[in-house]
């Protein structure tokens, strides 16, 4: 939702967007009028772009110095797991009284 936040309300003086994440030491590049955010998305950002695109050279590498303490990088997993379980219920069809299907919501 961050992602989506910023990409709609910050002015962005130029046709790309570099996005970071603290824990990142390689970052994502893209033109702003080609990449969509889906904000269904909850625990990870997955940026998705219309268009050609390239893969990387390197290796991307995450280090999140607040997960050299195992009860933290636990606590983190637990919630990224209900955030994601979440995510995939708001998927599924829900059934009415009758049995019959209905939209999300």
């Amino acid at each position: 939702m961050q992602w989506i936040w910023a990409l709609r309300n910050i002015p962005i003086g130029s046709e790309w967007g570099l996005a970071l994440d603290a824990d990142q030491h390689l970052l994502k590049l893209f033109r702003l009028d080609a990449v969509h955010v889906d904000e269904g998305d909850h625990v990870d950002h997955h940026f998705t772009v219309s268009g050609r695109t390239v893969r990387l050279r390197h290796f991307l590498i995450e280090e999140n110095r607040k997960e050299d303490d195992i009860a933290a990088w636990v606590a983190k997993h637990n919630r990224y797991a209900r955030l994601q379980a979440d995510d995939e219920l708001a998927r599924v069809p829900r059934r009415d009284a009758s049995g019959g299907r209905r939209t999300n919501g």
